[in-house]
């Protein structure tokens, strides 16, 4: 999750940026070389999971679970807070799993949030969770569009800089189950309020 969140940052820092992408794509590439060489020398417990990842560390399972979760609960879900409660209801059928430790002796979360808002809250639930997530971001990159026009210079740099940890963070949360943490709703609550800092800090705003 950690990798995939700064390959997703990196990605969308190049994407994002204006006039600055060469620095930043050199600077991707050069964190890509040490990255691999730092796991494929010094992080061979890393090396191994990534060359022969198994079942996930369990995940797999879990999102088997989630899966049997959604088919039978596809409008209502099993409800909010309830993914590693239910679980255990859909470890045997329609077939039983080969490991159950995460399921039946230490129920976890689903690491996967979209998996388990979808789980927990239904089709209904997860398309409003996602409506909100665009709406956020959106808000962001309008923002940055708009202090970039402004030449507001410092702005636009942080507003990229929230855009981009966002990002990472959705990005991230396709092995991490972070629905409810702070940090994803502040990201996603600074997205309008950056943007209607920017609408009023426009030259015909001043005037």
């Amino acid at each position: 999750g950690g990798l995939i969140w700064l390959a997703a940052m990196l990605i969308a820092a190049v994407v994002l940026a204006r006039g600055k992408r060469v620095v930043l794509t050199l600077a991707t590439l050069i964190i890509v070389i040490f990255a691999i060489g730092y796991i494929a020398t010094a992080a061979p417990e890393q090396k191994e999971r990534f060359l022969h990842p198994g079942s996930g560390t369990g995940r797999i399972d879990i999102w088997t679970v989630g899966g049997r979760m959604v088919e039978a609960e596809p409008v209502s879900g099993v409800g909010a807070g309830n993914f590693t409660v239910s679980s255990i209801h859909y470890l045997l059928e329609p077939g039983s799993l080969p490991n159950s430790q995460y399921i039946a002796d230490t129920p976890a979360v689903a690491h996967n949030m979209y998996l388990e808002v979808l789980a927990e809250l239904g089709f209904p639930g997860a398309m409003l969770f996602v409506v909100l997530i665009i709406f956020g971001l959106g808000c962001s990159i309008a923002a940055l569009s708009r202090f970039r026009l402004s030449g507001q210079h410092r702005m636009q740099a942080l507003t990229m800089a929230i855009a981009v940890t966002l990002i990472g963070f959705l990005a991230a949360d396709v092995f991490a189950s972070d629905q409810y943490s702070r940090e994803l709703w502040l990201l996603l609550g600074l997205g309008p309020a950056l943007l209607a800092m920017a609408k009023r800090m426009e030259p015909d705003a001043a005037a």
